[in-house]
This record gives structure tokens, C-alpha cells and sequence, in this order.
């Protein structure tokens, strides 16, 4: 459509108010309203007191005549003359219309939290929740979600038991944990229109959530199509959410002002959310008499800590000069650096490839890291306590079995549980990574199967992986890669891992219906409580979650070209939409009409529109 401007949109007021002064006023300015879409917030009441008041005069009352037209306008003019209090119209209508070099209508972009976390997914998550109750199909759903693999997620939001009982009071960071892993927990437990929904939106969270943008024009056109898909699912779902919902329709200005402004994260209020908590805490600790006012205290005291900590000057009125704090205060945060981070100030060492942590025989681990050095605080405990793992020879390892030459004669090495990457992020045994393949030239994706420490050094040398494979076509319903584990693997060093990634075994396919007991820990303590999971069969089956947000931009480059374009969930738009528009007009004269809608009518549009008719016409989640 065309861009709205300022000036015409004070010109549209203007309108109205001209509209509000002749007769016929209501209509004309419902007419106004709803084809242009410009209402005044700021100069609403004085359009409604004119307007009533011309109603008044307007009307006709037993042996009494109604007033002349022009007498009207003159009393309607006095009036408005009166609730401006000698003002002039253009200063009282709002004045952002009016602020120069702002553009109310550009540069007041599509708010990604409220309008995605708590507007799409916190839609779709209620209603999904209300399906799932009414099939019985929670405790499934919440067996799942416990079951799920997190590792390469980043989101440390899921907490199942949390989430199942409060599934009615979710906030942003619930939702955007939800969005990553949404599709695998409901594959055959929802209906194909809301799994096609949860897919969408799965791809619009990570395209929303770019940190970096290389080609503008190819991201938005990528956008603009997942938009587009997800408006038309959910016309499947429930046509009439779309019309009672704006938040739908804000999606479609999106890329508009991701092309102004850049990725949409930097115009997020997500991290300014972040500050709730800490004024709610800064309002606990105080005597409640005036919390404004010790709020403001705490944080101006935490202000001067830090300028004075950090180097900052002041003036010493007693010396008369300007001072700074000595060596020793300097220094505290470069000792302290937790001290640092409570202050909102990150003193962070680059990480150093190759830190590891030893695997004890024991059934839990004692672990300690020289930050920056890859070395390890050896730790002995007698008296049947745990104890480091015994180095093993070179023979003894399954690099000896790949047929790797041995670096040198008789070494001895240990067996190591995770390491540390170049990117700071922590890779476990058996957990999946991306990798750079010596023997191919390319990234890959693999299982870390063994993590070799030298002994002399203290240092990773040696890292065995078994590769996957991918699959020849995406999955037909969750439209990600198939992944396929094989016996190869290869051994690499820690420089050549390139991140963590998240993948998810593939439940579905492998028929993973045998369940187990889990006891649940309490402040890292077992307790006699248990819970339900998922015992995975051991098939080679997997999936890649190219709906996770945490490096995106690495799961994308090792996915093939042939598996990056997803097909559209709805390949007849423009049929599903008129469709949607006859069958909510249909309701509308049903409902004015207080009868049912014709059967056979009825029965057509819904074979058009979904499998599922009207999924989400019931009530979301309480």
C-alpha cells in the first residue's frame, strides 16, 4: 500500500473535525475511522463532546423544531473553540505528527517480544495447551518435553514441571525456549495445521532473533515468505484470530523496518525487560515507605561504586582538585572478577581451545579449571573417594582402531569428558558438534565419542567423531534435515570443532515408546521422586533443529543447498483465504441472525480451509 505520512495524517484529524461540525457527523467519521485507519487518542474526547453535542442539537423533540443547519455549526464551533481553550487545532492533535525529523508512521518499528513471544507464539501456545487437554494427551506432552535433548539449545528456560503447571502465566523467555523445540514434542499429538504452525513459527524466530544480516535482500525476501506461510496457516487454523488479533498483521511491517533500522534484536525491548527484576528487588529491600525513592538511592549508590571502582575522577572539595581512587581499588575488579559482574562490568579472558575436564571413576566429579591455561587441578582423594582416572596407552584407544599414527612412542593419555571450544561453549562426550572434516574440506555434523588428554601437557590432542550423513530430502512434516548416524569416524583436534548443535533423535521414526523412571534431583541432591522419560531406541535416526536460535548462522552453512529451501505449507494462498473470508462472513450473518449456518455451506468451506476445521475456535489456556 501507499506509506502514510505525518502531514497526512493530521490532515485525516483535521477531516474528521470538519466531518464532526456538519450533520451526519457519526457515520462520517466511522466511515473516516475505518477506511483510513487514523484515530486521535489525544483529541478523541473533543471529537466525541462535538459530536454528541450535534446529536443533541440535531435532533427533534415533541413541538419542537430543530435548529438550523448554520446555527448548529456556530454553537458546534463555539464549543470546539471552548475545549481547546483558545488553542489552535494542530496544537492540540498529537504532537509526535509534528515532531521534525521524526516520522511516526517510520520510525516506530514492530516490537519483536510483545508482538511475537507474548502475541503469535503465546496464541498458538494457549490453544495448543487447551488441544492437548481435551485429548488427554499433557501428560505425553510433558513426558516430552522432560525427554528432550538441550544440549546446543542455549535455553535454559525449559523447565518441564514449570511450564506444565503453569502453562497459563508464561512469560517472553518460556516462549522463545517453547518456539525451538515446539515441533518435536507435538508431531503426532496435534493436528498437521497446528504442527505446520509451530514450524512456521520455529523458522520465524530464528529469522526475527539475526544478529547479523549478509545479504538484506535475500533475508527479507526469506522473511517476507515465512510471514506470509504462517499468516495462511493460521487462516487454516482460525480465520477469525487474524482479524482479532492486530499482532498478526504487525508481522507483515516487519521487514519493512528490519530494512530501516537493521536486525530486528536492536530495536527489542527484550533485554530492558531484563531490568524488572532488578527494580523489584531494589523495592523488596527497602522499609516500603517510599520505594521510588530508595530505588533511586541503590542504584545511585551502585553508580558510585562503579565510577570510583573503574577509574572514574571526582572533585575533593577539601583539596580542591579532582581525585581518583589508588592502585589498590583499581585493581580489586581485575582480582574479583565476580565482584565485576555483579556490577554490570564483564571481565572476560578470552577461552583458550582445548581446557578440558577429567573423567573420574566415581559416580559424580570433582572438577576444577585453570582459566586461560587448559591445565587441571589434580584431585586425590583416598579412603575410597573419587580419584582420577588411570592413564591409558596409546593401543588402548579407538584412535589406534581408526588407524591414526602414534605421535609418540609409549605416550600415555587420559580419558576426558568435555573440552572447551575456541567460542567459549563447553562440548561433552557423546555430544553432537560441528565440525571442519580434514578429508573432505567441509563442516560437518558428529558425535564426540572420545576426548584424548595428553598426560605430559594436561591438553586435548585428540578428538574421535562419528559422523552423520544427511539425508536426501527434508522430513515431510517438521520440513528440517534428516540426519542418518554412520559407523565412520575420524579423528580431529580441538581447533577444527566449530560449535555445538542441537539435534534431536527421531522418535516418530524409531517408534520410541518405551518409557523409564528418572528420580528427580532437589539442590543437585537425588530425592526417592521420579519422573517419567523417553527411552530412546538405539537407531541412527535423528533430525537437525535448524529451529534453534543459538548459532544459526553455522547450522545454516553446514546444511547442503538442496535442504535449505523449505517448501510452503500452503500451496493454494489465494483459495484458502477467500475461502477464510467467506466462512468468517458466514459467521458474522449467523451470528446477527441468531441461527446455524447452512450445513452443506459450511462443510465445503471447511474441507477447503483444513483437515481440522476451525482449530482454534476455543478458549486458550487459563
Amino acid at each position: 500500500g501507499k506509506l502514510r505520512t505525518p502531514a497526512g495524517t493530521a490532515e485525516e484529524i483535521r477531516a474528521q473535525f470538519s466531518s464532526a461540525l456538519a450533520s451526519g457527523a457519526t457515520e462520517k467519521i466511522k466511515k473516516s475511522v475505518a477506511s483510513s485507519g487514523v484515530k486521535d487518542t489525544i483529541t478523541g474526547y473533543i471529537l466525541e463532546t462535538v459530536v454528541e453535542l450535534g446529536k443533541k442539537l440535531c435532533k427533534r423533540g415533541a413541538g419542537v423544531q430543530a435548529k438550523p443547519e448554520a446555527e448548529v455549526k456556530a454553537i458546534l464551533e463555539k464549543q470546539l473553540e471552548d475545549l481547546l481553550r483558545g488553542s489552535a487545532l494542530d496544537d492540540a492533535i498529537n504532537p509526535l505528527l509534528g515532531v521534525e525529523g521524526f516520522n511516526v508512521h517510520q520510525d516506530t518499528p514492530t516490537e519483536i517480544l510483545h508482538t511475537v513471544l507474548l502475541g503469535v507464539v503465546k496464541y498458538f501456545w494457549g490453544q495448543s495447551v487447551y488441544l492437548l487437554e481435551k485429548a488427554k494427551l499433557l501428560d505425553i506432552f510433558q513426558m516430552r518435553l522432560d525427554s528432550i535433548e538441550k544440549a546446543g539449545l542455549n535455553a535454559p528456560c525449559l523447565n518441564t514441571e514449570y511450564i506444565c503447571h503453569y502453562k497459563g502465566g508464561l512469560i517472553g523467555k518460556h516462549f522463545k525456549s517453547l518456539a525451538q523445540v515446539m515441533p518435536f514434542l507435538i508431531q503426532d499429538l496435534l493436528p498437521r495445521t497446528v504442527l505446520d504452525g509451530w514450524t512456521c513459527i520455529g523458522e520465524l524466530v530464528v529469522y526475527v532473533w539475526h544478529t547479523e544480516i549478509d545479504d538484506i535482500e535475500i533475508y527479507l525476501t526469506k522473511l517476507s515468505r515465512t510471514i506470509e506461510d504462517f499468516l495462511n496457516v493460521t487462516a487454516k487454523c482460525a480465520p477469525s484470530i487474524l482479524i482479532s488479533k492486530p499482532k498478526f498483521h504487525f508481522l507483515v511491517h516487519l521487514p519493512a523496518y528490519i530494512r530501516r533500522f537493521g536486525p530486528a534484536i536492536l530495536f527489542s525491548t527484550e533485554r530492558y525487560e531484563l531490568f524488572n527484576h532488578v527494580f523489584r528487588l531494589a523495592c523488596i529491600h527497602s522499609n516500603r515507605q517510599g520505594p521510588s525513592q530508595d530505588t533511586c538511592k541503590v542504584f545511585a549508590r551502585q553508580d558510585i561504586i562503579k565510577h570510583i571502582a573503574t577509574g572514574g575522577y571526582w572533585f575533593d572539595s577539601v583539596r580542591k582538585k579532582w581525585i581518583q581512587a589508588g592502585d589498590a581499588v583499581l585493581n580489586y575488579l581485575d582480582e574479583h572478577p565476580e565482584q565485576a559482574r555483579l556490577l554490570g562490568i564483564h571481565i572476560q579472558e578470552p577461552p583458550v581451545t582445548g581446557n578440558v575436564f577429567i573423567e573420574y571413576q566415581a559416580s559424580w566429579i570433582v572438577m576444577s579449571i585453570t582459566q586461560g591455561t587448559g591445565q587441571l587441578k589434580k584431585v586425590t582423594i583416598n579412603d575410597g573417594q573419587p580419584a582420577a582416572a588411570k592413564p591409558v596407552m596409546w593401543t588402548a584407544t579407538r584412535c589406534t582402531t581408526l588407524e591414526v599414527s602414534q605421535p609418540v612412542r609409549n605416550a600415555q593419555y587420559r580419558e576426558g569428558v568435555s573440552l572447551i571450544l575456541g567460542n567459549g561453549e563447553k562440548a561433552s562426550l557423546e555430544g553432537h558438534i560441528i565440525f571442519n572434516d580434514p578429508s573432505t574440506s567441509h563442516t560437518a555434523i558428529g558425535r564426540i565419542r572420545e576426548i584424548l588428554i595428553s598426560n605430559s601437557n594436561k591438553a586435548v590432542n585428540h578428538v574421535t567423531i562419528q559422523k552423520f550423513a544427511f539425508g536426501p530430502v527434508l522430513h515431510p512434516s517438521l520440513h528440517l534435515p534428516t540426519l542418518e548416524l554412520m559407523e565412520h569416524e575420524v579423528v580431529i583436534s580441538p581447533q577444527d570443532i566449530v560449535c555445538i548443535v542441537n539435534i534431536q533423535h527421531d522418535c516418530v521414526k524409531s517408534q520410541c515408546t518405551d518409557t523409564s523412571q528418572c528420580r528427580l534431583r532437589q539442590e543437585r541432591t537425588k530425592t526417592t521422586r521420579t519422573k517419567s522419560v523417553i527411552q530412546h531406541k538405539s537407531s541412527p535416526f535423528y533430525l537437525l533443529n535448524a529451529y534453534s536460535i543459538h548459532n544459526y548462522a553455522q547450522i545454516r552453512s553446514v546444511i547442503p543447498p538442496s535442504l535449505c529451501e523449505t517448501s510452503l505449507r500452503v500451496d493454494n494462498a489465494a483459495e484458502v483465504r477467500l475461502a477464510a473470508a467467506r466462512q468468517i462472513r458466514e459467521k458474522k450473518t449467523a451470528k446477527k441472525s441468531g441461527e446455524t449456518p447452512d450445513t452443506e455451506l459450511s462443510s465445503a468451506l471447511r474441507d477447503v480451509i483444513a483437515d481440522v476445521p476451525a482449530v482454534f475456535d476455543c478458549p486458550a489456556v487459563k
